[in-house]
């Protein structure tokens, strides 16, 4: 089982700007493995041996590694709760699993720990040492990402305590400048929300949970709301997989949610940017009908695209005196991305369980 990154691989000239990597091997036969893995893919390493998981924890506590390297057969330790305990204390640290016998529990357990790969022990060298290397390649990759984004942390604080000090020394002459810099910080407040609920909604392997995790954090952005999720099930069709109750039931608004998945959730999906209307700001020509069904209500839609698809719809509605800020559309756009981004996903890891373990076809959708 291997996963990969979408991120673009590592350049020959990143690797020697990167300087050593930093690599902890952790089981019996962590000793053994030490030549094999040494310079994989090129890198120039460091390598720390660690016979027994409680020593890789406290080496991990200690300092940053790019890749651990387990030996589950040679490990007493319980082996879903070994990797959740590292990617706790490493978030950022890529993990590459020996194991013979690997279940369809340790499986779905590497994924949503956001394991690299799992080995079988029967590899050759050669593709051993290849698939380290991709664990590496993606361990330092996330590395590097942290030290861009510290830069760019660092940066934006600079730029405004310089914008503060031009401000006084020189009034409205650096008013462009200011919006200019107010306009990147807002690009970068969208791209960091965007990315810490993908890595949220990376941590969960189940449709239902991970849809529920993606209601939550809609509500906890855009405000306290009524938020019911739709899931595109083949040929524009949608069924209500998940409702979020504010201050109205499931129950009570059933045959309107009906009608929005069998009638509205193609179109808002077709439309593709999110839709945001009350009494006093109507939507468009197209979808005023859809606000004949929420009489008194602010709503805003969001069809969570990737690419060409568009695998579910948000419907978020409250009391038209509490209106959803026209400004909040970027937001909810970059929120459904991610959405859409970890849907996909799961859907795809499922498809390979089924296929790979002869389950029956089973439909992981409908949630309270």
């Amino acid at each position: 089982m291997t996963t990969r990154e979408p991120a673009a691989s590592i350049t020959t000239d990143a690797i020697k700007r990167f300087g050593t990597a930093r690599i902890v091997l952790c089981g019996s036969r962590a000793e053994a493995w030490t030549p094999v893995v040494r310079g994989a893919g090129g890198w120039k390493t460091h390598i720390v041996p660690a016979t027994a998981a409680r020593d890789a924890l406290t080496l991990l506590r200690e300092g940053p590694f790019d890749l651990i390297v387990l030996d589950l057969d040679g490990l007493r330790a319980a082996r879903a709760r070994l990797l959740h305990t590292i990617r706790s204390l490493a978030p950022h640290v890529g993990i590459v699993c020996i194991a013979r016998t690997a279940d369809r529990d340790l499986l779905l357990a590497a994924l949503r720990e956001g394991v690299v790969d799992v080995l079988s022990g029967a590899e050759n060298e050669t593709e051993f040492r290849a698939r380290i290397a991709m664990g590496l390649e993606q361990g330092v990759a996330r590395r590097l990402r942290e030290r861009r984004l510290t830069v760019l942390e660092t940066a934006c604080r600079r730029l405004s305590r310089e914008r503060e000090t031009l401000n006084r020394q020189l009034g409205g002459v650096v008013s462009d400048l200011a919006q200019a810099q107010e306009r990147t910080e807002e690009r970068i407040a969208l791209a960091s929300a965007a990315a810490e609920l993908r890595a949220i909604l990376t941590m969960e392997s189940d449709t239902d949970a991970m849809l529920k995790l993606a209601a939550q954090a809609f509500v906890l952005r855009m405000g306290a709301a009524n938020c019911a999720v739709f899931v595109e099930r083949g040929e524009g069709r949608y069924d209500l997989c998940g409702y979020l109750r504010d201050d109205v039931s499931r129950s009570a608004v059933a045959g309107m949610l009906d009608t929005i998945a069998d009638e509205w959730c193609a179109s808002l999906a077709m439309h593709g940017a999110p839709l945001i209307f009350d009494g006093t700001t109507p939507p468009p020509e197209t979808f005023r009908r859809l606000q004949g069904l929420l009489p008194g209500r602010a709503v805003c839609t969001v069809a969570c695209r990737e690419g060409a698809t568009r695998p579910a719809v948000l419907v978020l509605f409250r009391d038209a005196d509490r209106p959803f800020a026209n400004e909040l559309a970027p937001l909810a756009d970059a929120l459904g991305e991610s959405v859409a981004a970890c849907l996909t996903r799961i859907r795809r890891i499922h498809g390979r369980a089924k296929d790979g373990h002869g389950d029956k076809g089973q439909d992981h959708g409908k949630a309270a």
